[in-house]
């Protein structure tokens, strides 16, 4: 894998999603106090029933594909792929529109209904999407999809907060996708330089799609696991929890946006072009070996980075909450904290998921999504037999993580030559720090706590200070960490 190509692949990624992210927060806090938790709650319940399919059938099926195999042999598959995706999402979009009022009921918001039946005509537009913005994965061309993220961020959002400001309520989050969805499928398709052939190829339909479906059914399993959440709180709870959870559940992953999502992609490209000409069925253990110190590298990277910024999160979720959401939403700052540690425990598995299926160790990564859809619809249902309270969902979900992260440890370590103790020894330093911060958090929270009363100063003011103590613990509790880290950082800024 090439570490350059990589950490520039991280620099741009995470250049467009940090300027989305930048948008995201001056639209959030406006939208959060010109709409209803409501709102968001009916327009969760859609957007998640069509990111089901989307995820499903899409970016996780045949997106994935066009990589693995494109790579092998450019030329030879996008446009089978493009074509089968374009059909598969007319027929999925057709007959999501016509289930829309069966769908809303069943999920017990029937307000939704008018929501499902608006985005089921962007589906063919995400899952075409998805072709352009794999080849640009492919081809490593981060920039460009950093560039063409950000327009569509700012053109959905600048279009949100007008009609927000007209009153035009929940529809005004409904056209904020519609914009950026189709400006995204022009601009990838665009920037790849791709333009589809009439040419369906079905000996090259039947060769992928065995890898496509099983990243389609592990994609599945893993929104059962995730958005399959925000359906499930609607059916139990109603619109208005929903609406709540899922502002809360998008606020907890603007970092990951940043620094997550821009790694997923650029280790999954990285790793997929490095197993160029190499067999595809040798072992794992052999796979491990041939990208080992670089998993463990960017493994370190996205837990002290992205996890640092989850454990800040999950100590001040009520300042952050009510700073960013305002009143509204203050009542809902329990499920902040419980999602941000959700985020936290998943910072090392949000790195091992896309290395797996970079070394086609999809069949494993499918095995791994069953374990995680049974073990959160257990938690989930013994959950609602506990409490009707929704916050015990919420940490159901933080055991789910911690037990996957367990798991996916053991089970992948086990297929290296190093030992357990060995492999614990290289993130020791960053589990000291992050355990010096969170005691330290205790008494510096008491001591800031008595001189303001603004929950916002208190949370900004001890925050502040606890960051100062986090800089000055981490060189000497995680020294070699911590050179890894600028190192890294310094070639990002060359690049």
């Amino acid at each position: 894998m090439d570490k350059k190509q990589v950490a520039k692949g991280v620099a741009w990624g995470g250049v467009g999603s940090l300027a989305s992210l930048g948008l995201k927060f001056l639209t959030i806090p406006v939208l959060a106090r010109l709409l209803s938790p409501e709102d968001f709650g009916v327009v969760a319940i859609a957007l998640a029933i069509m990111g089901f399919i989307v995820m499903a059938i899409g970016k996780g099926g045949m997106g994935a594909a066009i990589i693995y195999y494109e790579n092998r042999d450019p030329g030879k598959y996008i446009h089978t792929a493009f074509w089968s995706n374009f059909f598969v999402g007319v027929v999925l979009a057709i007959a999501c529109y016509y289930s829309a009022d069966m769908l809303s009921i069943f999920f017990g918001v029937p307000a939704a209904k008018p929501f499902i039946e608006a985005v089921s005509f962007l589906i063919p537009l995400l899952l075409v999407e998805q072709v352009g913005r794999s080849l640009l994965l492919l081809k490593m061309q981060y920039k460009k999809l950093a560039g063409v993220m950000f327009f569509a961020s700012m053109l959905g959002g600048i279009v949100a907060l007008i009609m927000a400001f007209l009153g035009k309520g929940a529809w005004s989050l409904i056209w904020q996708q519609v914009l950026y969805s189709a400006f995204l499928m022009g601009g990838c398709l665009y920037l790849a330089n791709y333009t589809p052939k009439l040419e369906f190829k079905k000996e090259r339909f039947v060769e992928i799609m065995p890898y496509a479906l099983r990243n389609t059914a592990s994609d599945i399993l893993v929104w059962l696991s995730t958005q399959g959440v925000t359906l499930f709180i609607g059916r139990f709870f109603g619109a208005s929890t929903v609406g709540g959870y899922q502002v809360n559940n998008r606020l907890s992953k603007l970092p990951r946006e940043i620094v997550g999502n821009a790694l997923d992609q650029a280790v999954f490209s990285g790793i997929a072009s490095a197993q160029n000409g190499l067999d595809k069925n040798r072992p794992l253990k052999d796979k491990l070996e041939h990208v080992w110190d670089d998993l463990i590298l960017v493994t370190k990277l996205n837990v002290f980075f992205l996890g640092g910024c989850y454990l800040f999160l999950a100590i001040y979720a009520e300042s952050v909450v009510l700073l960013v959401l305002g009143e509204a939403f203050i009542e809902f700052w329990p499920l902040f904290r419980a999602l941000s540690l959700v985020c936290l425990f998943g910072a090392t598995l949000s790195v091992l998921y896309p290395f797996l299926k970079g070394v086609g160790e999809d069949k494993l990564v499918l095995h791994l999504s069953c374990l995680r859809t049974v073990l959160t619809a257990t938690f989930l249902s013994l959950s609602i037999i506990l409490s009707q309270d929704v916050i015990y969902i919420a940490y159901a979900l933080v055991l789910v993580q911690i037990i996957m992260l367990v798991v996916v440890l053991v089970g992948v370590f086990n297929k290296t030559d190093y030992s357990f103790r060995l492999i614990v020894n290289q993130f020791k330093g960053i589990v000291f720090v992050f355990l010096c911060v969170l005691l330290l958090s205790w008494p510096v929270n008491f001591i800031v706590e008595m001189q303001f009363d603004s929950i916002v100063l208190k949370g900004v003011v001890s925050g502040c200070v606890l960051l100062i103590v986090t800089a000055l613990l981490t060189p000497l509790l995680a020294r070699k960490d911590w050179l890894q880290a600028r190192h890294w950082l310094e070639l990002k800024l060359r690049k």
